[in-house]
This record gives C-alpha cells, structure tokens and sequence, in this order.
C-alpha cells in the first residue's frame, strides 16, 4: 500500500509498478556505471563521500584503504 501512494503521490502512473521491472532489466552494466559515475562520484574522486555504520575500529582500517576516514560519534551529534 505504502508503494502505490508513493507511486500515485510522485505523479508515475499506474503503469510505473508493472514495467518496474522490464526497465531494471533493460539496464546494461555500462549504462549502470556510467549513471553511478555521473550522479554518484562525480568527475573529482577525491570529492567523494561514503557514509558508514557500525564499529569504528572494524570498519576504519578497510575505509582507510579509499580515503581519508573521519569518525563521528553518536554523541557528537546531540
């Protein structure tokens, strides 16, 4: 239920949930990249930014391996 207001809310049509899936599937995985690298990351890779939850002190070490790493705790956001 929840889909079909978003759907009826965002003006799609009641055609946008039955072709939902022939328009995912009619994606190549180049015109998937190229989307992401537009809309996502941009030309500059060093303006990127990824978001992470979870243990800071499992998930840093991995994320330092893309970047610079920043940890914000909850607290720090009160």
């Amino acid at each position: 239920a929840g889909t079909l207001a978003e759907v009826s809310l965002s003006g799609l049509g009641s055609e946008w949930i039955p072709r939902f899936r022939d328009r995912g599937t009619a994606v190549t995985a180049r015109e998937a990249k190229d989307a992401a690298q537009r809309h996502l990351f941009g030309p500059d890779p060093s303006a990127r930014t990824v978001v992470l939850v979870g243990n800071a002190a499992a998930l840093s070490p991995v994320a330092a391996k893309y970047g610079r790493v920043t940890v914000i705790k909850p607290a720090d956001l009160e």
